[in-house]
C-alpha cells in the first residue's frame, strides 16, 4: 500500500521509504521552502511501483513527479522503469530527479543527517532538477 502524505498539490516526491519523504520534508523546511506544498509517496520497495501508478491514476491533478529514489543500482533502475511508464501511461506528467550532491550518502535520509552532522542550514545547491534523460525514453540508468 506504500506510505502516502496527501497536501492537495499537483507535486509528487517519490522514495523508497517513508523516513526518506519524512527527511525530504525536513530538508525543504531547512531550505525555508514549505514542506505542505507537495504530496510524499513512499513505495516501500522498488518493485511496487505499482502504487506510484495507482496513485497518478487515482489523482489527476499530479503535474510532476519527482524521484528522490536511493543512488544505488535498484533506485535508479526503478526510476528508469518509472519514467518509462509514465511517459506511456501518463504523458502530460513531467518526471523530475531529486539530485543528492556528491559524497552526502545514498538517500535523503543519509543527505539530511550529513547536513544535520555538518550543521549546514541551507542546501548547498537547489537539489531538484529537471534531467533531460528524465524526458526522455529510455532513460539511461547514469541519471
Amino acid at each position: 500500500t506504500g506510505w502516502y502524505v496527501a497536501n492537495n498539490s499537483d507535486k509528487l516526491y517519490v522514495s523508497e521509504a517513508p523516513i526518506d519523504a519524512m527527511s525530504l520534508m525536513s530538508v525543504k523546511r531547512m531550505d525555508g521552502e514549505n514542506p505542505d506544498s507537495a504530496n510524499y509517496l513512499a513505495t516501500c520497495s522498488t518493485a511496487k511501483l505499482n502504487i506510484l501508478y495507482n496513485r497518478l491514476t487515482d489523482d489527476p491533478n499530479i503535474k510532476t513527479v519527482v524521484f528522490a529514489m536511493d543512488k544505488d543500482d535498484p533506485g535508479q533502475k526503478a526510476i528508469q522503469t518509472a519514467v518509462n511508464t509514465i511517459s506511456a501511461k501518463f504523458p502530460n506528467i513531467t518526471c523530475k530527479q531529486y539530485e543528492l550532491p556528491d559524497g552526502c550518502g545514498k538517500d535523503v535520509n543519509d543527505y539530511l543527517k550529513y547536513r544535520n552532522n555538518r550543521g549546514q542550514t541551507n542546501s548547498p545547491k537547489k537539489p531538484e532538477q529537471q534531467s533531460e534523460a528524465l524526458t526522455q525514453e529510455p532513460v539511461s540508468p547514469e541519471i
